[in-house]
């Protein structure tokens, strides 16, 4: 349920603006003197080399996001859709280096676990949970010994994602050109999958609202095309600067390009993305819970929109780094495919998680 908070109605914002930032004193002056701190409760895994989850940066990102949503803001809005986006938009900033780029992985790991449990609870039907995490798990071929409870650090599948995560932020901001386009062109299928397989189920959520709910009057997100969201009011810096990509892949009628990589990748978005899309239908044909409430599903159809504006990170500089030889766009990829990575790793961790029901973050205003 959402979380009032005092002391954020004075914000005369309307909308949500990342800037691609590595510095947590990128937030302004105004934005860090709100009185808004959080509260963790106990991770399953601990920091590692490539994931350090900083509660500072956190907490500076909810006082951003306090200032702008004022009296609507949220503990779920903030956990679930502020802070994600904020991380991962950060990634693409310039000026990021491997320790920085860890904490923004960290912000993801504390959005994607708790939203895993958050999700958990809402389709309240533990086999669905699990036959949801055990697909997605399976797809990175990680040990679901991870469904247990154990001492903090030991859950195997934190160790795989975080040695992964490890991996791609040597190539993304070390590696040699040779090896970064060599990764970033093998992440395109995959995550073009990811994306159709979203694409499905975010709209068969949208047109199958459970009983007692709808879609709000003033819901806005829309997809127009594949790989081509838009949810009013926010807007990533890193995302803005990959868009042109759109037009090599939706050209105009009756033009051909001459690039033979930009038609590879629509091919590809063709083949491997709207391949995808049914299995997203179908699946969530199966597992969406006619009991959920109003105030989760509008919960859910936003959540699911920003994690489509995510996807989109990890392919449109991608498919610019590959179709432009690009090697900055494709080490841009890279560092939100690791984003992703651990997102949706976690997410599964929380849908697998034996934690307590209501099991969430807090966001406590001060005085």
């Amino acid at each position: 349920s959402a979380l009032s908070l005092a002391g954020c109605h004075d914000s005369d914002s309307t909308g949500v603006f990342f800037q691609g930032t590595s510095e947590t004193s990128g937030l302004s002056e105004q934005a860090q003197t709100v009185g808004i701190s959080i509260v963790l409760p106990v991770l399953p895994f601990t920091d590692s080399a490539s994931v350090k989850v900083d509660r500072d940066l956190i907490t500076g990102m909810a006082q951003a996001y306090c200032l702008q949503a004022g009296d609507t803001a949220s503990g779920p809005a903030f956990f679930l859709g502020y802070l994600p986006l904020a991380a991962a938009d950060a990634l693409g900033g310039e000026g990021l280096d491997a320790d920085m780029a860890a904490r923004h992985l960290g912000s993801l790991a504390v959005s994607g676990y708790f939203g895993g449990v958050w999700l958990r609870d809402a389709l309240a039907d533990r086999q669905a949970a699990q036959a949801l995490s055990a697909f997605g798990l399976g797809v990175l071929l990680l040990d679901d010994q991870a469904t247990s409870r154990r001492a903090p650090g030991s859950a195997p599948v934190f160790g795989v994602l975080a040695a992964m995560a490890e991996s791609a932020l040597s190539i993304a901001l070390t590696g040699p050109d040779a090896w970064v386009f060599c990764a970033g062109r093998a992440a395109i299928e995959p995550f073009l999958i990811l994306y159709g397989y979203n694409w499905g189920y975010f709209n068969y959520i949208l047109e199958n609202p459970p009983a007692g709910a709808r879609v709000p009057d003033d819901y806005a997100a829309v997809c127009r095309r594949f790989l081509d969201c838009v949810l009013p009011g926010v807007e990533l810096a890193t995302l803005t600067r990959y868009q042109a990509s759109l037009t090599h892949l939706y050209p105009d009628e009756g033009t051909s390009d001459a690039n033979a990589r930009w038609r590879e990748m629509r091919s590809s978005m063709s083949l491997w993305g709207l391949g995808a899309v049914n299995a997203g239908d179908r699946v969530w044909q199966s597992i969406m819970n006619d009991q959920m409430s109003p105030e989760v599903y509008e919960l859910l159809l936003d959540l699911s929109a920003r994690f489509m504006l995510v996807a989109e990170l990890c392919l449109l500089p991608a498919m610019q780094g590959y179709a432009e030889n690009d090697p900055a766009a494709t080490r841009v990829a890279i560092l939100e495919q690791a984003g992703m990575l651990v997102w949706a790793g976690t997410y599964f961790m929380g849908l697998l998680s034996d934690e307590p029901a209501g099991t969430f973050p807090e966001l406590i205003p001060g005085e």
